[in-house]
């Protein structure tokens, strides 16, 4: 039971840092309302793996704020 609350524990913190670190540039693509959402299906202890295989999926192919952005040299 312990291993199973830290590694809920990593992944909540996990989806937090995300959170933060995504929240203003989705914001400015218009994405923000929907990739919440996504984040706090992810953090649902109650969501069945392939359900959240399908929202991992879709943050991956859905969302261009996640997308790395080249750096300027």
């Amino acid at each position: 039971v312990a291993d199973a609350e830290c590694t809920y524990g990593l992944m909540l913190y996990s989806l937090d840092r995300l959170y933060c670190a995504v929240e203003r540039h989705a914001k400015a693509t218009g994405e923000w309302e929907w990739l919440r959402l996504d984040l706090i299906d992810l953090a649902k202890p109650k969501l069945q793996t392939p359900d959240k295989f399908r929202v991992t999926s879709r943050l991956e192919q859905v969302y261009d704020c996640l997308l790395p952005v080249p750096k300027s040299h």
